[in-house]
């Protein structure tokens, strides 16, 4: 969820490498979300990385921003 007053543009990173992007057009608290199913290997680095040209505001008071992974299967 971002402020009203600005756009959020970002991508999701593995590696370095973008592997998906998410955008929330700038209205009335805009919101978007996505769910990916990755197969990882040890040691792999997954992050969330600001796509756009200037700072991003988040609308976040502890519960509207949430980025979690879990194991299904260690092989």
């Amino acid at each position: 969820m971002s402020y009203p007053s600005n756009p959020v543009h970002l991508q999701m990173v593995k590696n370095g490498k973008k592997i998906s992007m998410l955008y929330s057009a700038a209205r009335t608290y805009p919101q978007s979300s996505q769910t990916l199913n990755l197969i990882l290997n040890r040691g792999d680095r997954i992050w969330i990385q600001n796509y756009s040209d200037y700072v991003a505001k988040l609308h976040d008071r502890h519960v509207y921003n949430v980025f979690s992974g879990y194991l299904i299967k260690d092989l």
